[in-house]
């Protein structure tokens, strides 16, 4: 890893255990938190991948189980605060890191198959992965 991307993380640690902005209190676990979050972000915002709120929120039930009242499926930036709220709150890091697994095979699927929105619906790239893990 980047010297100044590490010197970024020291800090970021430091600064979770100042403030205490993760739950997770192991040593370090910053780097699993802020990837999540950064990844989840990117993806939730990119217009050219969810074009409706509506695939989106049914890509969130199925892979993660989230569920958001009516209010909240309307507006992607409600949509994204209460995911970053959900994995900021995660106690146990293991649950971060399955997260983690499953969004990378998520986009793995998108960029290595090709994924294009005119052949293949949301709901078949969903179908295509293994969530039995």
């Amino acid at each position: 890893m980047n010297k100044k991307i590490e010197e970024v993380f020291d800090l970021l640690n430091v600064f979770n255990k100042k403030y205490n902005i993760y739950n997770c209190q192991i040593e370090n676990s910053t780097f699993y938190y802020n990837t999540m979050i950064s990844c989840i972000s990117e993806l939730i915002l990119c217009k050219s991948v969810f074009k409706k709120n509506k695939d989106l929120v049914e890509f969130l039930s199925k892979i993660f189980g989230f569920s958001f009242p009516e209010y909240v499926t309307k507006n992607k930036t409600l949509i994204l605060g209460r995911t970053i709220r959900y994995f900021s709150e995660l106690e146990d890091i293991e649950e971060i890191k399955n997260a983690l697994n499953k969004l990378y095979e998520v986009i793995s699927k998108i960029v290595n198959d090709g994924y294009d929105k005119t052949q293949l619906t949301w709901q078949e790239v969903i179908d295509s992965i293994d969530l039995s893990r």
